[in-house]
């Protein structure tokens, strides 16, 4: 695999890095806080809800 298909994956603009650094930090920092890995997957799945609800919000209403 050639490295500019590589780099064709990153994050090309800060909003992509501000989507993947931010929850990532957030999820991290409440595992490491609670010691339960369940707080992070709620939250993950919080996090997942509320792009898609915003999503379908953006494009159909």
């Amino acid at each position: 695999m050639s490295s500019v298909s590589t780099l064709g994956h990153m994050p090309s603009s800060a909003l992509d890095w501000f989507d993947i650094l931010v929850p990532t930090i957030l999820y991290t920092v409440l595992f490491i806080w609670t010691k339960r890995i369940t707080a992070s997957m709620v939250a993950h799945g919080i996090y997942n809800m509320s792009a898609i609800l915003l999503t379908y919000y953006m494009y159909f209403l």
